[in-house]
C-alpha cells in the first residue's frame, strides 16, 4: 500500500516534468511559423528525462531518512537488520532493485506473496527489513 501511495506522487512528479519538457518546447518554437526541429524536441526529452534522476532521489532519500511519504502514513520505516537507517548507497541500491522488480509486468512485486516473511525483492537483494513503527 505505501507502494502504491508513492506510486502516486511519482506519478505527480513525472507528470510535472513531462509538463516542464513540453514548456521548453513551446518556449523555443514559433507555433505559428513552423514545427519545433529536432534540437527543440531533444531539449523537451531531456528535461522531461530529469524525472528519473528526480524519482531516485525521491526514494532514496525518503528510504534514507524516515521513509517516503507513503511509508510514513503507513507507519513503515526501513532499515537494516539490525535496526539502523540505511546509508545512500543501500537506500539507492533498493531503489533500483524496486525499479526492475516492476519492470517486468510487476510480477516482481509479488515476492512478499510467496516468502514466509514478506520480504519484497529489494529486501532480500539488498539485505533490508521493514518495520511498523510503534506510536
Amino acid at each position: 500500500m505505501a507502494l502504491a501511495l508513492d506510486a502516486v506522487v511519482a506519478a505527480a512528479m513525472g507528470a510535472g516534468w513531462l509538463a516542464l519538457g513540453a514548456l521548453v518546447v513551446l518556449l523555443q518554437t514559433d507555433w505559428l511559423a513552423d514545427d519545433p526541429s529536432r534540437a527543440e524536441w531533444l531539449w523537451g526529452y531531456l528535461v522531461a528525462a530529469l524525472w528519473l534522476p528526480a524519482l531516485l532521489a525521491y526514494f532514496g532519500v525518503g528510504a534514507r531518512r524516515r521513509g517516503t511519504p507513503g511509508q510514513r502514513a503507513l507507519g513503515l520505516r526501513v532499515c537494516d537488520r539490525r535496526g539502523h537507517t540505511l546509508g545512500g548507497g543501500r537506500a539507492t541500491a533498493r531503489v533500483v532493485v524496486q525499479l526492475l522488480a516492476v519492470a517486468p509486468l510487476g510480477l516482481g512485486l509479488l515476492a512478499p506473496l510467496i516468502d514466509g516473511r514478506r520480504r519484497s525483492l529489494a529486501d532480500r537483494a539488498t539485505g533490508t527489513v521493514v518495520w511498523e513503527r510503534r506510536p
